[in-house]
């Protein structure tokens, strides 16, 4: 299995799929990334597909393990499926800060 999580400074990378199916090896790629890399502060989600409740799960133990290292962890670049997701739980405030609306199609 390909790594689905890479580290680049200052941003922790997840692509594909953030779902029951791959939240296993995600949530062990991400928290390492996290414990290893003390100046990453944000997660790229640009190349996020699809997303369910496992994977907000996976966010939020993010968020929660960077919190215990001393540092705050937000989503940078959400996709539509994570802004979706985010909107939807009501948690863009939370992870996201202020994100920047994509502009609706023509």
């Amino acid at each position: 299995m390909n790594d689905q999580v890479r580290y680049e400074h200052p941003r922790v990378h997840v692509d594909g799929e953030m779902t029951v199916y791959t939240c296993g090896e995600l949530k062990r790629q991400l928290l390492a990334h996290l414990t290893e890399h003390g100046d990453a502060t944000e997660l790229e989600l640009s190349r996020v597909t699809e997303i369910d409740t496992a994977g907000l799960q996976i966010l939020l133990t993010a968020r929660r393990h960077a919190g215990e290292l001393g540092r705050e962890m937000r989503v940078a670049n959400p996709s539509g499926a994570v802004l979706e997701v985010l909107e939807l739980c009501r948690l863009t405030d939370l992870l996201a800060g202020s994100v920047p609306v994509p502009a609706e199609a023509p």
